[in-house]
């Protein structure tokens, strides 16, 4: 039994959107990139090449603090492996098609319904997904055993 098509569409998305604050730093040499592509013509290589080298440097002095203002602090290491821990655990319970902190039946009903899916016995299914899924289950029980 395939899941919901909404429950498809919010795990779709939890996993878009994880990838997407992962390239957020590099937004600026992106957009320039695609830009200076766009605007080469035939030698779109050259164009790009250049938009990216500009975009590093926008990215670059976006990162910068403005003058007269202290960078702010970084965090210690022990809010940057919450940080971490937050956020392997929202990419984790993407994987089950739910939000971070959803209640452990939930969280059990979709192992089951994905384990199901993707059981190397199954029609389509396949071993490496199988124990994907099972290490992602069983690292947040670990998770969930720790708070």
């Amino acid at each position: 039994m395939m899941p919901a098509r909404g429950e498809r569409l919010r795990a779709w998305h939890a996993a878009l959107c994880v990838r997407v604050q992962a390239l957020k730093p590099y937004k600026g040499r992106i957009a320039a990139t695609l830009l200076g592509a766009l605007a080469g013509g035939r030698l779109f290589i050259f164009g790009a090449a250049v938009g990216c080298l500009l975009g590093a440097m926008l990215d670059a002095l976006a990162a910068r603090p403005p003058e007269g203002e202290a960078a702010p602090p970084r965090p210690s290491a022990a809010e940057e492996a919450r940080i971490q821990a937050g956020q392997e655990r929202a990419r984790l319970y993407a994987l089950f098609g739910l939000e971070p902190g959803a209640p452990r039946s939930e969280l059990a009903k979709a192992y089951k319904r994905r384990s199901r899916l993707c059981h190397p016995d199954a029609r389509g299914g396949s071993a490496e997904e199988f124990l994907a899924l099972k290490k992602a289950y069983d690292r947040i029980r670990e998770l969930g055993a720790q708070e």
